[in-house]
């Protein structure tokens, strides 16, 4: 299995834009463009469907029995969403299909709990090694600042 990971760059234009690209490790350089998937999504449904997750979260914590088919019927509606059948994301989806790599979710947007989405067979979280970075403008979080690791916790040369 290849180490390196396919990167899912999701890129949050305004409140209803999304831009998607995805790269598959080992992918020759092809020019200086880069096509990118752009998929309208409606904000007020987002919100109440990370209102759902949350809700599940909360009563999964007061019940014994497991949550398991409420995330899944959550999920199933969040990657109805974020990959219509309309607007061509099918070939976002196909191109996702065909992973054997680890996951790198590259994004702007931390509201969205992509790793809950579910494809009707599982979750993205699962389906994948999945890890994250965030996509900023803000330079201060992009490094890390020595002088905040106390010494003891300094790895040791």
């Amino acid at each position: 299995m290849n180490c390196q990971p396919a990167i899912l760059d999701i890129f949050k234009n305004g409140e209803t834009q999304y831009w998607f690209t995805i790269s598959k490790p080992g992918e020759p350089f092809l020019g200086p463009t880069q096509q990118y998937l752009e998929i309208k999504i409606n904000p007020n449904i987002l919100e109440c469907i990370s209102d759902m997750i949350i809700d599940a979260v909360q009563e999964s914590n007061n019940q014994l029995q497991s949550p398991a088919n409420a995330f899944k019927k959550i999920g199933k509606q969040l990657y109805d969403q974020i990959f219509p059948s309309r607007g061509g994301a099918q070939s976002l989806v196909d191109a996702l299909s065909h992973i054997e790599t680890p996951l790198l979710i590259c994004t702007n947007d931390t509201k969205i709990f992509w790793e809950l989405l579910h494809d009707g067979n599982d979750f993205l979280g699962i389906k994948y090694t999945t890890s994250r970075r965030l996509k900023t403008r803000d330079r201060k979080s992009t490094r890390l600042n020595s002088s905040h690791i106390p010494l003891s916790r300094m790895p040791s040369s």
